[in-house]
Parts: structure tokens; sequence; C-alpha cells
């Protein structure tokens, strides 16, 4: 009996010392979205860096994280893409793209970029959209043009549909930008309008409910983009906040390309 017992409490540590090594150091996860792709693919199992403390999110890392909004607070969903802006950098939001320190963040095939079209020609334009299967994501309009977002690809084939058939200026829309700092812990809040806007969940959860605006920020927060247009980043999120960056994923230890199979993930 005494045999037995002591059979049941080594296996109970063993079982501890797995659930805490998974829970604070590494874990297996298998991604199940096509975000950051051709980088993961859906399908592959990745190595998960959890290690507090061990180092900080580095520019470049890919890293899990879930939603910091006050909405998914009780049950935060979990996404994946890259670190693109650390505390302390500048980043510029503007029509040609967003910019890292001056630094225009390079765009992929699926990224979508503003562009100002004539609204007199609205009709062939839906139809020329309809035709190459493009979706009319249309930003804006007033009394002589329209807003579109279109990938590069998309602005190709569409420049060449409707030339055959209309004369119309396709212009790259570039005349607005936003800046703001990505704060530091211990960083003070700003009082610039514009950037608060794009600090709004940030400050909401230093805030912590309270109805004033803290004086500042108790941790550090990271600009965080995946690889694709639509998919969930900073973009629709906002700054990610440090205690939402669950771990940063080391290496793709199984996937159908067997190529990437130990590959480390950059």
């Amino acid at each position: 009996m005494k045999r037995l017992l002591r059979y049941a409490g080594g296996l109970a540590l063993v079982l501890l010392a797995v659930i805490l090594f998974r829970r604070f150091c590494m874990e297996s996860c298998r991604i199940t979205t096509t975000a950051m792709e051709p980088t993961l693919l859906a399908g592959d199992f990745v190595v998960v860096n959890k290690i507090p403390g061990f180092s900080p999110p580095q520019r470049g890392n890919v890293v899990l994280f879930r939603s910091p909004l006050e909405q998914d607070r009780d049950d935060p969903p979990l996404f994946v893409g890259r670190i693109a802006g650390i505390p302390g950098d500048t980043v510029r939001i503007a029509g040609d793209g967003y910019h890292i320190n001056g630094q225009l963040v390079a765009g992929t095939p699926l990224t979508e970029r503003p562009f100002r079209i004539q609204k007199d020609i609205g009709e062939p334009l839906k139809n020329a959209l309809h035709d190459l299967h493009i979706p009319y994501r249309c930003m804006d309009e007033d009394s002589v043009s329209l807003t579109i977002r279109l990938t590069p690809d998309e602005e190709t084939k569409l420049r060449d549909s409707l030339s055959r058939v209309i004369e119309f200026e396709l212009i790259p829309e570039t005349t607005w930008s936003y800046t703001f700092v990505i704060p530091e812990a211990g960083d003070t809040c700003c009082s610039d309008t514009i950037a608060r806007t794009f600090l709004k969940e940030a400050i909401r959860t230093e805030s912590a409910g309270r109805p004033e605006a803290p004086d500042v920020f108790s941790q550090p927060y990271y600009w965080i983009m995946t690889d694709r247009e639509d998919a969930v980043d900073s973009r629709r999120l906002g700054l990610i906040p440090a205690h939402s960056v669950t771990g940063t994923v080391a290496f793709c230890w199984y996937s159908n390309d067997w190529k990437r199979i130990f590959r480390t993930v950059r």
C-alpha cells in the first residue's frame, strides 16, 4: 500500500511539473489561422517560449497574444502576429502604410492600400470589381470621388480592366497621417488628442475601470501586425500590453510541409 502511495505521489508530482512547465515555460501549439502565411501555415505545430522575464519580445519576433479589449476580458481570444513596434518606437499611420521610426513597414501581396477614384464612374467600377471578383471596399466618398482599398494585385487588374472601357484616375491616397509613440512602463500618458485615439485601449487597460486616465503607464506596450490585412492585430485591437503577450514562437516542430519541420520561426 505504501509503495502504491509513493507511486501515486510521484505521478502527481510529474503531472504537476508538466502542467507548470506548459503553463510558464514551453508549450506546443497548433496554428489554426492563415494570419501569418507563409511564415506559419494553418496546421503547423510550434513550440512557444513562455518563460517569464527570459527575454522581452523583440522587433520581428512572432508571438502569441490575447485580445486586450474590454469586451473580450472574460474570455480573450488568442492570436498570432509579429512584433512590428516596441516600447519607445514612433508609429506613423498614413495612406501609404505603417511607418516605424520613419521606416515603411514592408507590405505583403495581401496588404490593402487606399485609392481615390472619381465618383462618376461608380457603375463601371462596380461592374469591373464584380467581374474580377474583387470585394467593393469603400472607405469614404464625397461629391466627386470614392476612396477604395485594393491589394497590389487587385490594383493592377483593375487598372487593366477599367482602361479598356473608360478614362479614369486611380490615385494612391497619401495625404493623411497620424503619429504616436508606443509607451514604455513609467511613461507619462500623453494629452495629444490624435495619439490618445490610438492609445485609448491602452489607457483603458491602465485605468482598470476608473473614470480618470492614469498619470503613467504601468507596463510596456507593443504594436503587433500579421502578414494578412484581413487578420486581427494592432490595426484592429490597438496597442497590445505586455501581459497580453503569452509567448514567443520559437520553432515549428511539425508541418505538412516536411521542409518546415524544426525550422526557426522568423
